[in-house]
């Protein structure tokens, strides 16, 4: 059984196990670039929770198996879809033709050449990530010092690493971030509803000089006001579930599974009241208001 088909009949069966053992369950059992296994893994990775996703993280950095380096670079990846950038994987081995582990873009503009590291006690060949720019370059139309380089890694000390970046011809083009600090931007987003707060996210990731500090301030500002609403909504449909639903239940831990059922498809949060397909061909505004008024009675939730 592929692993989707696995989450989709008994999701107990995949939150259960190890990363390693799931891997070890799909396809031929080993990642490899372009072989079952990795389609089967990055299918499954479209459609888990967060949270799932960030035990996964902590799976790679604490338990190190086999290929656990393939592992945090899908999923990286998979943050970055999230975050809303148009997202191509790279390849696990680096060859002649092709070496980046992962290519992020805004839709029709900037991008981003992602490099996943789980450590960095070791020097980082910065020129030979700076050349997989050359490389992609054209078919982007794209000039390479537009394209910019984004290290995740996964270890929290990289003081080492930082002074080598910042004594390179590079330091203006590279940027490095945490695995965690990676999850919470993915957490953050996922709590917010204004698209152009997705914006702001996805700037922070790009190198830029912050002598002017409005853009963090922007970011801020908009995630405390979003956060200020959330409660107000929060507060104003309090009357309403107790009413209504059970207040012991949590609203889209209920509602979920019903709607899953009706379109036959799991869906992913992507932001605080919006829910999607795996292939955002359904996105569903799922509002304890609105679900009262509309979809509850469709589903039996009454």
């Amino acid at each position: 059984m592929a692993l989707i088909d696995l989450w989709n009949s008994d999701r107990q069966q995949i939150t259960a196990k190890r990363i390693d053992q799931l891997i070890a369950f799909a396809g031929e059992g080993r990642l490899r670039d372009r072989n079952s296994t990795s389609e089967e893994f990055r299918t499954l990775l479209k459609v888990v929770s967060s949270d799932v996703i960030g035990q996964w993280f902590d799976q790679c950095l604490e338990i190190r198996f086999t290929d656990f380096g393939f592992v945090l670079q899908d999923t990286v990846n998979e943050a970055g879809r999230r975050l809303g950038f148009d997202m191509k994987h790279g390849v696990y081995r680096s060859h002649s033709n092709e070496g980046y582990d992962g290519l992020w873009r805004i839709p029709g503009g900037r991008a981003i050449l992602v490099e996943s590291k789980s450590s960095t006690s070791y020097s980082i060949n910065l020129s030979r990530i700076s050349e997989y720019r050359k490389q992609i370059a054209p078919q982007l139309d794209l000039r390479p010092e537009d394209i910019s380089i984004l290290i995740v890694v996964g270890t929290e000390d990289t003081a080492d690493f930082e002074a080598q970046v910042r004594g390179s011809r590079f330091a203006w083009d590279i940027r490095i971030l945490g695995v965690r600090s990676l999850l919470r931007l993915l957490k953050l987003r996922e709590t917010l509803d204004d698209p152009n707060v997705e914006r702001q996210i996805q700037e922070i990731l790009f190198p830029q000089e912050f002598t002017r500090l409005d853009r963090i301030i922007d970011l801020v500002f908009a995630t405390a006001e979003d956060a200020q609403n959330s409660d107000a909504d929060e507060d104003g449909e309090s009357e309403v579930e107790e009413v209504t639903v059970d207040p012991r239940a949590n609203f889209h831990a209920a509602i979920l599974p019903r709607l899953e059922k009706h379109f036959s498809q799991p869906l992913v949060k992507r932001s605080r009241v919006h829910w999607g397909s795996a292939d955002d061909s359904l996105l569903l505004s799922c509002q304890v208001s609105s679900c009262l008024t509309r979809e509850m009675p469709i589903f039996g939730l009454g």
